[in-house]
C-alpha cells in the first residue's frame, strides 16, 4: 500500500512538471521567424507536500510556419527537494512540441487570441525508500490544450493562458488530468528580445485521488529573428 501510494504522488510530478511553463504571449511570430528560448521554473506543494519543492531548467525553439501558425519544441530537465519518508530521489525530463495558431489579432480585436496543441514525453527516475530501497524508471505522455490572451503595450505585454493537460504514466497504467491559469507578463528588452515572468496555479487530479492545488513560478529569456 505504501508503495502504491509513493506510486501515486511520483505521478502528481510528472503531471505538475510535464510542462507547467507557458512562456509566450499569443502572438505569432511570423512566417519564417525563428524563437530561441531558455527557462527556469520553481513549484511549491509538490505532490500536496508543503516541504516538497522541484526546479525545471529547459528551453525551446519555436518556427513560424505562416504568419498564424507557429511549431515550438521543449526540453526540460527538474529534480525536487524535501521528499517525503518513502523516497530519497526524483529526477524527471520532458520533451515534445506545441502547435499554436493566432486566431485574433489587434488589428481587428482588443487583444490578441491564440489556441494551442501539444503533445510531450516524459521520463522520470525515482528511488524509493519504502517498502524496500529500490530506483525505479517510468515513462508517460501528455496531452496539452491551450487558449491564451494578451496585450501589446510599448515596453510590456501582459498575457493569460488556459490550458487543459492529461498525462498518463505507461508503466503503471496510471492517468491524471490538471487545468492550469496562467498569469504573465513578457518585458521588451530589445525589439528581438524579451524577459518572460509568470505565475501558474495548477489544479491536479491524479488518477482517482482528491484534486489538490500548487503554484509555480517561471522567468524565461527569449530571442527571435
Amino acid at each position: 500500500m505504501r508503495f502504491f501510494t509513493a506510486l501515486l504522488l511520483v505521478f502528481s510530478l510528472f503531471a505538475s512538471l510535464a510542462s507547467a511553463e507557458l512562456l509566450m504571449t499569443a502572438n505569432a511570430f511570423g512566417k519564417g521567424k525563428w524563437l530561441f528560448q531558455g527557462n527556469a521554473l520553481t513549484e511549491s506543494n509538490v505532490l500536496n507536500n508543503n516541504a516538497m519543492q522541484a526546479t525545471m531548467l529547459g528551453g525551446a525553439i519555436g518556427y513560424g510556419l505562416t504568419e498564424r501558425f507557429d511549431l515550438v519544441a521543449r526540453v526540460g530537465l527538474a529534480s525536487a527537494t524535501g521528499y517525503p519518508p518513502s523516497l530519497n530521489n526524483l529526477s524527471q525530463s520532458v520533451y515534445g512540441a506545441l502547435l499554436k495558431c493566432q486566431l485574433l489579432d489587434e488589428a481587428v480585436m482588443p487583444v490578441s487570441l491564440a489556441v494551442g496543441v501539444g503533445y510531450y514525453g516524459l521520463s522520470q527516475t525515482v528511488g524509493y525508500v519504502l517498502p524496500s530501497p529500490s530506483t525505479e524508471k517510468y515513462s508517460g505522455a501528455e496531452s496539452l490544450f491551450l487558449l491564451e490572451i494578451s496585450k501589446d503595450y510599448l515596453v510590456f505585454n501582459p498575457y493569460l493562458g488556459l490550458a487543459y493537460r492529461s498525462t498518463n504514466l505507461n508503466s503503471a497504467l496510471v492517468s491524471s488530468t490538471q487545468v492550469d491559469v496562467t498569469l504573465g507578463t513578457a518585458f521588451n528588452w530589445t525589439e528581438q528580445s524579451k524577459v518572460l515572468i509568470e505565475l501558474t496555479e495548477q489544479m491536479i487530479t491524479p488518477g482517482d485521488q482528491s484534486h489538490y492545488s500548487s503554484g509555480s513560478f517561471a522567468l524565461g529569456i527569449q530571442y527571435k529573428t
